[in-house]
């Protein structure tokens, strides 16, 4: 009896430690299907940041050909709508510092610091516009013409224009890794 007892112990051990392997495999199977599904999600979310970035990339562009056009006009006007503000604290807080494709990574800081300049470029841009309305509703035609030619000559649109060209090399750059 003692030697039935002694199998039936080693199949009874045999048989626990092949439900503890199958119930480790699977609970790795499952970790590994739900981190392949948050890096889907991530990917997809980045890709989100990513297209509606170049949404507002062509509205700056068609907005700022736009106020171009106001200003060489004879007599040049101020443009009567500004630039679509822009909060870059969204995008640089959602998007990922590296956005990857297999095992090649593309950093995000260079895109990440144009975000930066076109806000700021931006802002800049709709301070004189807006300056130069209230200067136009208040009867100063002086300040107006002023904060007119300021916008006209200084390199503000061009400014402006290339740094939204390079945001758009950058932006195929890292389309290309999503």
């Amino acid at each position: 009896m003692d030697i039935i007892e002694f199998w039936l112990d080693i199949i009874s051990i045999g048989i626990v430690l092949l439900i503890g392997l199958v119930g480790v495999s699977i609970q790795i199977w499952l970790a590994k299907k739900e981190n392949s599904r948050r890096i889907k999600e991530e990917k997809s979310r980045q890709q989100q940041i990513l297209k509606s970035l170049e949404g507002l990339r062509i509205e700056w562009s068609i907005a700022m050909k736009g106020h171009i056009k106001e200003l060489n006009r004879k007599p040049p006007r101020i443009p009567s709508y500004f630039i679509p503000k822009f909060n870059s604290f969204y995008y640089l807080s959602n998007l990922s510092s590296k956005i990857s494709l297999f095992s090649i990574e593309q950093d995000t800081f260079v895109f990440k610091q144009i975000l930066i300049k076109l806000e700021n470029e931006i802002n800049t841009i709709n301070r004189l516009v807006e300056l130069a309305q209230n200067a136009e509703v208040l009867g100063n035609n002086k300040v107006r013409d002023i904060l007119i030619n300021e916008l006209k000559q200084n390199t503000y649109y061009q400014d402006l224009d290339k740094s939204l060209k390079i945001l758009g090399d950058e932006w195929y750059k890292l389309e290309g890794y999503m």
